[in-house]
């Protein structure tokens, strides 16, 4: 990948660009045992398929504006540009704007923050989010009901998100409960110095020679996280009835042609016809609708 003042952020914590056996710039090996630096960065990770349906600009400006903002001295209560963490942006995935957007991170003069663009493997990709300790999306949905996938990634690693507000996005994201929602890239800005800017004390060491991974307002985020309704749970109190519902009832006999189950049960309307349950006349229905939608885009235009 590509990014913006890694090398001199190495040098200023001590690691040699060619790799460093004890440390790294997120951790160290003290008395035999791996833990986190004290002064580390802040990790912030955010994924996209670089396509126009992303304005991947929000983030860039608000790295600048938090770049700006710490270098004058305004990123801390207390004024101290030196107790505010230095963070490093890592953004995931490829696609057709990627290039495009690279050459301008290469053109950004950011000494407090680091952009970096990297393509994983599906397995190093639960790894890294693992290690972030914020998210950042900027999916915004085109039809207003779906919700972005790369959310609920981070969520499985207990990592809270700021994410770009749209129609449904409060069924997935509550602000401030297990995230943060922001329009601008003025609020994502005000945000990212919120909730990293107590980072001095996110890395406390502990008796046993470990640290916390956050404290604060991160924290709080996390057991938000960790307190949400899970899937089953969603399923039993929100879905099952309205689907199993929707379900034509079923003759019951206990033999018979159609009997697919050996149940005693089998998909037919009192005049002996097969009646397909509605999830899968739903399925048949967008099926066609696609093919048809497909066809007209293909040949007309």
């Amino acid at each position: 990948g590509t990014g913006t003042g890694t090398g001199g952020l190495m040098a200023r914590m001590g690691v040699a660009k060619d790799g460093d056996a004890n440390r790294t710039i997120f951790t160290e090996i003290v008395g035999g045992k791996a833990r986190l630096r004290q002064d580390r960065p802040a990790l912030v990770i955010s994924s996209t398929s670089w396509t126009p349906d992303e304005d991947f600009s929000v983030l860039l400006d608000a790295c600048v504006d938090v770049d700006t903002q710490v270098r004058d001295g305004r990123g801390n209560d207390n004024g101290a540009a030196s107790s505010f963490p230095h963070v490093v942006v890592i953004v995931t995935g490829k696609g057709p704007q990627k290039e495009m957007y690279e050459e301008r991170i290469s053109r950004l003069q950011l000494e407090h923050v680091s952009i970096m663009t990297m393509w994983l493997e599906a397995a190093d990709y639960p790894l890294l989010l693992g290690c972030a300790d914020l998210g950042v999306s900027l999916h915004t949905s085109t039809s207003g009901i779906d919700l972005p996938m790369k959310i609920l990634d981070l969520f499985g690693c207990e990592v809270p998100v700021c994410a770009i507000g749209f129609g449904c996005l409060d069924e997935l994201v509550v602000d401030g409960k297990n995230g943060r929602v922001f329009s601008t890239s003025t609020e994502l800005a005000g945000l990212m110095l919120e909730l990293l800017g107590s980072f001095a004390n996110i890395s406390s060491a502990r008796s046993d020679g470990t640290t916390n991974r956050a404290t604060g307002e991160l924290e709080r985020l996390r057991k938000g996280i960790r307190g949400m309704t899970r899937w089953r749970e969603n399923w039993n109190e929100s879905a099952q009835d309205v689907i199993i519902g929707a379900c034509p009832l079923w003759k019951n006999t206990t033999t018979g042609l159609g009997n697919s189950s050996g149940d005693g049960t089998h998909h037919q309307t009192d005049d002996g016809h097969w009646d397909p349950p509605l999830g899968l006349k739903l399925a048949i229905f967008f099926c066609f609708f696609f093919f048809f939608y497909w066809l007209t885009r293909h040949f007309m235009l």
